[in-house]
């Protein structure tokens, strides 16, 4: 009975080996699989989603699979749990291999991982013929819970980490009892489970020879009497066929057998030299042994027949795949020729090398840009081709393509004769037929060049003068401050004074030609070595190197000035120019970029201010200046946003017919009042807001505050037109119009506003102020010429304006009364009167300039001796006091 439960307990052990080993095959198959080999140098992504997505998995009943590289990386890793799966492999289970060194080595068995046992087969991957080193190993693993053995007993898995101390100390001493067995060289513990079962436990251990788990097989005791009754059953029924052959050899030697058996050794030998298929049909109703073998012998020759049958069709079918291979090696030799073809005329240059570096193919191209000859290049080291790089050795390239599969950048190639060529250059490396090899392509990139070129010309070259522009002196100073390329230089920044003027009165034309004679000027004067540029439209820059001390920049700058102001004679004009500069040094008034910049800037700005037509160092005094202007600016953010400013009113006043001098208009002041004091005078702050840009933000809010004063006298019953300073930088804004009209619209307010625009403003584009002019006009917005004088407005200028009134310059009136002022005066308002224009007097002191004034011609007054600029609180207060005076 032993030996029968024994069989049993082996054959359900057999079992669980059975399914071990067919992991391990199916682990083989895939180690030895070429696309396996070449998926781990490659990493080719059509190999796992082909062989190794979720259906693959599925199919071959694993749970979990990775492919790691001779080192333990994780190549790739896939985990299956039912039906969900995941592109990854636990870390805590891939340390378990590398710490035990399962990777290095085959390996089939079992591991516990997160409580979970798991059956593994480890292979090496190697090429399918053999050839090639190991290039890694692919581990497939299928939980213990997923093995189903097709047996019938019944059984279970007692994983040892899920039990209890107590069921642990007693499996501990079922494995130490006196009930230990052994079955095909395996110990087994037999027991007794109950009257009807026998239970054994084969101990299995892991792959580091701990143990694991048990496996618990159920051996139901009514076996025996199932196997004891097959046995009787066996046994009668070998008895009972023992007697029938008796019988049956009895009864058929009692017969004649040799007519019989020479029939069908005759039909035999026809069959065997002639091939005719002779039935012995007339024996099959012997009903004996000679039927039997008569049958028996025609089934085999009808077989013989189906087998050439068949043999025949296989060498019909081989014979039709032979010519259908033949067929593909003759398209994939076209294609082959073709290749050769494309890689011997394309335009690209192509070099072949094995990994000793010695060219092994060359197309045209190459012979081409070398000139050399193929025979010249075959088998010679690449270093007979001549390369150059501007920041990499050429053999490291060769090191990069190894490391990351490519390399690709820009070289030039020298041909034979010494004569170079741009090229960009793509190096890569390939295995063929088990060998590597680099290869290395070569695009000629010289057009590419000429066009990198023009386009660099046209970004840091000025097209007018073919000076280096803005954009290249940024570079320039930024690479010698950042490389400290030189210990010292100078930035002289020049400006041309009045260029506006020749560009309006002669034309663009002309101003170019005068551009392009300064600009061989100042070349003419620098030294070598020395850059000029143009920054803009009338404003150059010198950097000048190695500067020891100012008298050789004195020099220079005296130099270039001279030279400037040279008269020019061009389409039959005099010209004459003159230029500021402004000087800064390096390291001596600042060491950065954006400094010496500001300071070069500062300086320019304090020449043109203070002298026209000179040059300046900058100073600690235009720094303090500079930092005064900053905080200005600072300031007057803040100013508008705190509403710090605030309209002063000025009164303007008209002789009645009655002699008494009524108001009937307003000079709106900007005023910058912080804890009830001014701040900064106006002339400082509006010059910053004009420099700045600010002034733009200013303007928009004077206009609104303006209307609101208009409202509040309306509100008083005052009358008046409002006058508003207009600053040329707002002008040049192009939304100033707009601004304008949408404004007046949306008050409805679109008469009694009068614009003071100053003189200079002509002068910076007259046609741009007609149009302006003309536009406001449409508005109903009447147009002041202010401090008229100054500027160099002729009387052709003014009959083209649609101005209606004239301010005379304070400066003017000063002096009324002084030899040659009256006669001034008188002219200017003659001059008025003829172009029917109306003129102010501004700076008013006294009763006897106004006297004087008014006699010399004069329509309007304004000045202190009436009223100084008041708020709006005074102005309505004290306007019937200040209204009707009499002199």
């Amino acid at each position: 009975m032993e030996s029968i439960i024994s069989n049993e307990i082996q054959r359900e052990i057999a079992l669980l080996e059975k399914e071990l080993e067919s992991l391990h095959v199916t682990t083989r198959d895939y180690a030895i699989w070429d696309e396996s080999y070449d998926f781990v140098i490659y990493k080719h992504k059509d190999y796992i989603e082909e062989n190794l997505n979720y259906l693959s998995l599925k199919n071959i009943g694993v749970s979990l699979a990775a492919i790691l590289d001779n080192n333990g990386n994780l190549i790739y890793g896939i985990t299956r749990k039912n039906e969900e799966i995941k592109d990854y492999f636990d870390e805590r289970l891939l340390d378990k291999f590398i710490s035990t060194g399962l990777h290095k080595s085959n390996f089939v068995g079992f591991l516990e991982f997160d409580k979970d046992i798991y059956c593994f087969a480890g292979e090496g991957i190697h090429k399918s013929d053999g050839t090639g080193v190991r290039k890694g190993i692919i581990i497939f693993g299928k939980r213990l819970d997923e093995i189903k053995l097709n047996t019938q007993c019944k059984y279970e898995f007692i994983n040892l980490l899920d039990l209890n101390k107590n069921e642990l100390d007693k499996i501990e001493r079922q494995i130490k009892s006196k009930n230990k067995v052994k079955i095909n060289q395996k110990e087994v513990i037999l027991t007794i489970e109950n009257k009807d079962t026998y239970v054994a436990y084969y101990p299995i251990k892991d792959l580091t020879g701990n143990l694991l788990f048990l496996f618990k097989i159920y051996v139901p005791k009514d076996m025996e009497n199932k196997i004891e009754y097959m046995g009787i059953v066996i046994a009668l029924t070998i008895l009972l066929f023992g007697i029938l052959i008796v019988f049956i050899l009895d009864f058929k030697f009692s017969k004649l057998i040799n007519n019989p058996l020479e029939q069908i050794m005759n039909n035999i030998k026809d069959f065997t030299y002639k091939m005719e298929n002779k039935l012995n049909i007339d024996l099959y109703g012997r009903k004996d042994e000679i039927s039997d073998l008569a049958k028996s012998i025609d089934i085999l020759k009808s077989e013989i027949i189906s087998k050439q049958n068949n043999l025949e069709d296989i060498n019909r079918r081989l014979e039709i795949r032979v010519k259908e291979r033949t067929k593909e090696l003759e398209i994939k030799n076209k294609e082959i020729l073709l290749s050769d073809k494309i890689l011997s005329e394309t335009l690209e240059g192509v070099i072949i090398l094995d990994f000793d570096k010695r060219i092994l193919k060359v197309n045209k191209a190459i012979k081409n840009m070398f000139g050399f000859k193929e025979e010249d290049l075959i088998q010679n080291k690449i270093d007979i081709l001549n390369f150059k790089f501007d920041n990499i050795n050429f053999h490291n390239i060769f090191d990069i393509v190894q490391q990351k599969g490519y390399w690709r950048g820009e070289a030039r190639i020298y041909n034979k004769n010494d004569v170079s060529l741009p090229v960009w250059l793509s190096a890569t490396f390939l295995q063929f037929n088990g060998d590597k090899v680099y290869i290395l392509i070569l695009s000629d990139i010289s057009q590419l060049k000429e066009k990198e070129e023009e386009l660099e010309k046209l970004a840091y070259y000025d097209l007018l003068t073919n000076l280096p522009n803005r954009n290249f002196f940024m570079k320039k100073l930024k690479e010698i401050i950042d490389e400290t390329i030189c210990k010292s230089f100078a930035l002289l920044f020049i400006d041309l004074d009045g260029f506006k003027v020749i560009n309006d009165t002669l034309g663009h034309d002309i101003g170019d030609k005068v551009l392009i004679n300064v600009a061989d000027r100042i070349n003419s004067c620098i030294d070598k070595g020395d850059i000029v540029f143009r920054l803009g439209e009338d404003e150059f820059i010198v950097l000048t190197f190695n500067i020891d001390n100012e008298y050789k920049v004195r020099d220079y700058a005296n130099k270039i000035i001279n030279e400037i102001s040279k008269p020019l004679f061009i389409n039959n004009f005099d010209i004459k120019t003159s230029a500021s500069i402004g000087i800064v040094m390096y390291p001596k008034d600042d060491i950065t970029f954006e400094g010496l910049l500001r300071k070069a800037d500062a300086t320019l700005y304090e020449v043109k201010e203070k002298e026209k037509g000179g040059f300046l160092f900058f100073s600690q005094e235009i720094e303090e200046k500079n930092i005064k202007f900053r905080e200005i600016e600072t300031g007057l953010r803040r100013a508008l946003v705190n509403n710090e400013l605030c309209l002063y009113i000025q009164p303007i006043f008209r002789e009645s017919n009655n002699g008494e001098f009524v108001i009937n208009k307003g000079e709106l002041l900007l005023r910058w009042i912080r804890n009830n004091r001014i701040v900064y005078p106006p002339d400082e702050f509006i010059k910053v807001a004009e420099k700045n840009g600010m002034i733009v933000d200013v303007g928009n809010w004077i206009m609104k505050e303006a209307y609101r004063i208009r409202q509040k006298l309306i509100e008083k019953d005052i009358y008046i037109d409002l006058c508003i300073n207009i600053s040329a930088k707002q002008l040049e804004n192009k939304d100033f119009l707009n601004n304008i009209k949408y404004l007046l619209d949306e008050k409805n307010i679109l008469e009694n506003w009068i614009f003071e625009i100053t003189e200079n403003v002509l002068i910076k584009d007259f046609n741009i102020s007609t149009h302006i002019f003309k536009e406001l006009k449409k508005l109903g917005i009447k147009i002041a010429l202010d401090d008229f004088g100054t500027g160099y407005s002729s009387i052709n200028y003014l009959s083209q304006l649609p101005i209606d009134y004239i301010k005379i310059d304070r400066s003017f009136i000063s002096k009324a009364g002084q030899d040659g002022f009256n006669g001034v005066i008188l002219a200017i308002t003659s001059m008025a009167k003829s172009l029917g224009v109306k003129t102010v007097a501004e700076g008013v002191e006294n009763k006897e300039q106004l006297k004087l004034l008014r006699n010399l011609g004069c329509n309007e007054f304004q000045g202190y001796f009436f009223s100084k600029p008041i708020d709006l609180e005074e102005f309505i207060r004290n306007f019937n006091s200040l209204n009707k005076i009499k002199i």
